[in-house]
């Protein structure tokens, strides 16, 4: 490709590329990119070429129109030792295999079935708070959304596991980043204190898994496959299992699968509840407002299914903190085949960034973009939005498939707790958010509990 035809960028080091930009600030550095060279930005990252893409009507070209000539770039491989080939990392037939597999369990009236599950999981999160306390909120939140995920997704309940989930979690995070700021990625074998850390979470997480298959396996077999009426996730693969020469599921593809709904299943939502209780907390006529629609929609009774389509003022909020921090802050694609996006040739493998946390924040989509302002979200405003401009959960066939599940609960959720519990934020300035395979803050939230009543007093 000539370089007269190949798209802008940022003067990169002349060997490391934009990789060193990676490491001060990933989400500054692509907000840069955009606003400085448009919306078709070429990057390299070693010997990896990528184009930085932020129109709506070329992202719809890659995710949509066009996604068959795209696979997952090459970041998202530094999973592979963790998810296999799971739902996140398949492609080709074997996606689309296990996702027709998947899908009816994700379909609209069985996921409004698990409200009364997000609901009665909220309440007893919410009166383990002690009155005055002090409490990390992510944390908490990974814990709802984690407990809900393995009975919703796994028929089974984490209990003692918790803590091997999150810190393994967390060192595989920590790894997946680290692989990608480096200029030199040894592999797994060799025993740097991170590939230690990262083969550790590997094992402590496999073992889990493969104890709750266990468990679930001789559930069914001793109650008779027959007579099992459970149809979360987990039923759905072991019967496929168990008829592998039609399904072509094997063991190893049934652990990879099982690992990708319980780690892909509840650190998004966790996420953008965090990310939501503290904007509430930092707008307290945007909070007041909330508890007002709940208050005039429930009163003292907790929340169901059927009261979310009232809740519009609610819904609106979830709609901005998702707009302001997107739960997947970028996806990635690499081209099988020479292509053309934006009025520009691009290459077969090069690497296509899509960033929501840019595409959000464009003051082209959006009014005084980085102001958290809920009331924006009119039937008049969402209309002449471009469709691509908001894609929290990605978008074309690959679209978050637990995206509605995501949406219910965060909603259900917050409309149990807040009616009587506020939090004081203890860490001062802005909520600093850290890109990862997720956005998710960087640090713990530090907050203290208080009764809704002493909030409303101040």
């Amino acid at each position: 490709m000539s370089a007269t035809r190949r798209p802008p960028g940022p003067q990169g080091h002349w060997i490391w590329g934009h990789v060193p930009a990676l490491r001060g600030d990933m989400l500054a550095f692509f907000t840069r990119c955009q606003q400085e060279y448009g919306d078709m930005v070429w990057l390299r990252f070693v010997t990896r070429k990528a184009v930085l893409v932020s129109h709506p009507d070329a992202i719809e070209q890659v995710l949509v129109h066009d996604n068959r000539n795209f696979t997952k770039n090459f970041a998202l491989r530094f999973l592979r030792p963790v998810l296999g080939q799971g739902l996140l990392l398949s492609e080709g037939e074997l996606w689309r295999r296990q996702r027709q597999l998947m899908q009816p369990s994700f379909n609209r009236d069985r996921v409004e079935a698990f409200g009364p599950l997000i609901v009665d999981e909220a309440q007893k999160l919410r009166d383990s708070w002690r009155e005055g306390g002090t409490i990390d909120l992510h944390g908490e939140m990974v814990k709802l959304t984690l407990a809900v995920a393995a009975k919703a997704l796994l028929g089974v309940e984490l209990a003692d596991d918790y803590d091997t989930v999150c810190r393994s979690q967390l060192a595989i995070l920590e790894h997946f980043r680290r692989r990608c700021e480096s200029n030199v990625r040894p592999p797994l074998w060799v025993p740097t204190e991170n590939n230690r850390r990262m083969n550790r979470a590997i094992h402590d997480l496999r073992s889990l898994i493969e104890r709750i298959i266990r468990e679930r396996s001789e559930s069914r077999a001793s109650a008779g496959s027959a007579h099992d009426e459970r149809d979360d996730v987990l039923s759905r693969l072991l019967q496929a299992r168990a008829h592998a020469e039609d399904s072509g599921m094997s063991d190893t593809q049934l652990r990879d699968e099982t690992m990708t709904m319980l780690m892909a299943g509840h650190e998004t939502t966790a996420n953008t509840l965090t990310f939501t209780c503290w904007l509430l907390a930092e707008h307290p006529h945007v909070e007041a407002r909330v508890l007002a629609e709940l208050e005039e929609q429930l009163g003292d009774r907790p929340p169901t299914v059927e009261d979310l389509p009232r809740l519009t003022f609610l819904d609106k909020v979830l709609k901005e903190s998702m707009r302001l921090y997107p739960p997947a802050f970028a996806v990635g694609r690499r081209a099988i085949h020479d292509c053309e996006i934006g009025g520009y040739p691009i290459p077969a493998k090069t690497n296509v960034l899509i960033s929501q946390w840019v595409v959000h924040r464009d003051e082209r989509w959006y009014e005084r973009p980085l102001e958290f302002d809920p009331d924006r979200w009119t039937p008049e405003m969402m209309e002449r939005l471009p469709k691509y401009a908001y894609f929290p959960f990605g978008a074309g066939p690959r679209r978050c498939i637990g995206s509605s599940l995501a949406s219910l609960e965060a909603a259900l959720a917050l409309a149990t707790i807040l009616p009587t519990v506020s939090f004081e934020r203890l860490n001062p300035g802005p909520l600093k958010p850290w890109p990862t395979v997720t956005l998710r803050p960087a640090n713990n939230v530090q907050v203290r509990v208080k009764p809704r009543e002493a909030a409303l007093a101040r």
